[in-house]
Protein backbone atom coordinates (compact mmCIF):
# COMPACT_ATOMS: atom_id res chain seq x y z
CA UNK A 1 0.00 0.00 0.00
CA UNK A 2 2.84 2.23 0.87
CA UNK A 3 4.73 1.77 -2.72
CA UNK A 4 1.23 2.34 -4.29
CA UNK A 5 0.92 5.82 -2.23
CA UNK A 6 4.64 6.92 -3.00
CA UNK A 7 4.11 5.81 -7.40
CA UNK A 8 0.73 8.19 -6.90
CA UNK A 9 3.13 11.21 -5.43
CA UNK A 10 5.61 10.52 -7.89
CA UNK A 11 3.22 10.58 -11.00
CA UNK A 12 1.17 13.47 -8.93
CA UNK A 13 4.60 15.47 -8.68
CA UNK A 14 5.23 14.80 -12.42
CA UNK A 15 1.80 15.72 -13.88
CA UNK A 16 2.55 19.12 -11.77
CA UNK A 17 5.74 19.81 -13.36
CA UNK A 18 4.12 18.83 -16.55
CA UNK A 19 1.52 21.48 -16.38
CA UNK A 20 4.33 24.20 -15.14
CA UNK A 21 6.31 23.70 -17.99
CA UNK A 22 3.10 23.67 -20.44
CA UNK A 23 2.45 26.98 -18.96
CA UNK A 24 5.68 28.37 -19.34
CA UNK A 25 5.98 27.45 -23.12
CA UNK A 26 1.82 28.58 -23.75
CA UNK A 27 3.53 32.38 -22.33
CA UNK A 28 6.51 32.41 -24.39
CA UNK A 29 4.93 31.57 -27.28
CA UNK A 30 1.87 34.01 -26.46
CA UNK A 31 4.63 36.41 -25.81
CA UNK A 32 6.55 35.75 -29.36
CA UNK A 33 3.52 36.34 -31.03
CA UNK A 34 2.92 39.75 -29.57
CA UNK A 35 6.07 40.85 -30.23
CA UNK A 36 6.04 39.53 -33.60
CA UNK A 37 2.64 40.80 -34.73
CA UNK A 38 3.61 43.85 -33.86
CA UNK A 39 6.38 43.65 -36.54
CA UNK A 40 5.48 44.78 -39.60
CA UNK A 41 5.16 41.64 -42.28
CA UNK A 42 4.98 38.98 -39.66
CA UNK A 43 1.60 37.03 -39.17
CA UNK A 44 0.89 34.25 -37.16
CA UNK A 45 -1.09 31.11 -38.21
CA UNK A 46 -2.34 28.15 -36.13
CA UNK A 47 1.13 27.72 -34.68
CA UNK A 48 3.12 29.35 -37.61
CA UNK A 49 4.83 32.87 -38.42
CA UNK A 50 4.56 33.76 -41.45
CA UNK A 51 6.40 36.70 -43.41
CA UNK A 52 4.23 38.38 -45.66
CA UNK A 53 6.76 40.82 -47.77
CA UNK A 54 5.05 43.58 -49.67
CA UNK A 55 8.05 43.55 -52.14
CA UNK A 56 7.64 41.58 -55.98
CA UNK A 57 10.49 39.26 -56.01
CA UNK A 58 11.59 36.43 -58.04
CA UNK A 59 10.78 33.04 -56.49
CA UNK A 60 14.86 32.69 -55.99
CA UNK A 61 15.11 36.21 -54.43
CA UNK A 62 12.08 35.26 -52.66
CA UNK A 63 13.71 32.28 -51.18
CA UNK A 64 16.85 34.26 -50.44
CA UNK A 65 14.95 36.46 -48.45
CA UNK A 66 12.98 33.96 -46.47
CA UNK A 67 16.17 31.92 -45.71
CA UNK A 68 18.12 35.44 -44.31
CA UNK A 69 15.38 35.65 -41.69
CA UNK A 70 16.09 32.16 -40.83
CA UNK A 71 12.55 30.86 -42.75
CA UNK A 72 11.65 29.62 -45.87
CA UNK A 73 8.74 29.66 -47.81
CA UNK A 74 5.53 28.52 -47.33
CA UNK A 75 5.07 24.61 -47.50
CA UNK A 76 1.30 23.83 -47.42
CA UNK A 77 0.02 20.65 -45.08
CA UNK A 78 -3.37 21.41 -45.23
CA UNK A 79 -6.00 22.56 -46.95
CA UNK A 80 -6.55 25.54 -43.81
CA UNK A 81 -3.29 26.88 -44.56
CA UNK A 82 -3.83 26.29 -48.06
CA UNK A 83 -7.05 29.23 -47.85
CA UNK A 84 -4.72 30.72 -45.69
CA UNK A 85 -2.13 31.83 -48.33
CA UNK A 86 -5.24 32.08 -50.44
CA UNK A 87 -6.37 35.01 -47.84
CA UNK A 88 -3.85 37.77 -49.30
CA UNK A 89 -4.11 40.60 -51.73
CA UNK A 90 -0.94 38.76 -54.04
CA UNK A 91 -0.83 35.23 -54.69
CA UNK A 92 2.39 34.60 -52.40
CA UNK A 93 6.00 32.21 -53.99
CA UNK A 94 4.54 28.69 -52.35
CA UNK A 95 8.28 26.34 -51.26
CA UNK A 96 7.54 24.01 -54.53
CA UNK A 97 10.32 23.57 -57.07
CA UNK A 98 11.34 20.93 -60.15
CA UNK A 99 14.22 22.77 -60.24
CA UNK A 100 16.45 19.59 -59.53
CA UNK A 101 14.55 17.47 -62.08
CA UNK A 102 11.97 18.81 -64.63
CA UNK A 103 8.53 17.92 -63.75
CA UNK A 104 9.16 16.23 -60.38
CA UNK A 105 8.16 18.53 -57.62
CA UNK A 106 9.81 18.64 -54.35
CA UNK A 107 8.91 21.09 -51.19
CA UNK A 108 12.02 23.09 -50.17
CA UNK A 109 12.49 20.91 -47.38
CA UNK A 110 12.87 18.15 -49.50
CA UNK A 111 9.54 16.15 -49.50
CA UNK A 112 8.09 15.57 -52.51
CA UNK A 113 4.82 16.82 -53.74
CA UNK A 114 2.12 14.20 -53.00
CA UNK A 115 -1.12 16.12 -53.43
CA UNK A 116 -1.97 18.73 -55.93
CA UNK A 117 -2.81 21.79 -54.53
CA UNK A 118 -6.54 23.28 -55.53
Amino acid sequence: MARLQTSNNNVTKERDQLQTSNNNVTKERDQLQTNLNGQQGWTYFSGTFYYISSLKKSWQESRAGCLNRGADLIIVNSEEEQNFARSFKQYPWMGLTDAETEGTWKWVDGTLLTTRCM
